[in-house]
């Protein structure tokens, strides 16, 4: 989870209470923005790979994100 101005980025696999609970997990990996001043969803996008923990950073209009498969993403903001 990384803070970028005025949103809120977090990557990693949706936790869903009750598929859990089902033994039913996704392992699918997403891409969330979200508003920090009223948590209202911005965008989301499915990855490729999962993101290795603590692994988000911002700088200079930036968003980098390390995945597990050892890549390392660099995306733009608008």
């Amino acid at each position: 989870m990384v803070l970028a101005g005025d949103t809120l980025f977090l990557a990693g696999q949706p936790v869903d209470a009750t598929a859990i609970a089902a033994g039913n997990a996704t392992g699918k990996a997403v891409l969330m923005s979200l508003s920090a001043s009223d948590g209202r969803k911005v965008a989301t996008c499915l990855l490729t790979s999962m993101p290795v923990f603590d692994g988000l950073a911002a700088a200079g209009g930036r968003l980098y994100m390390s995945t597990c498969d050892g890549k390392v993403a660099s995306l733009v903001g608008r």
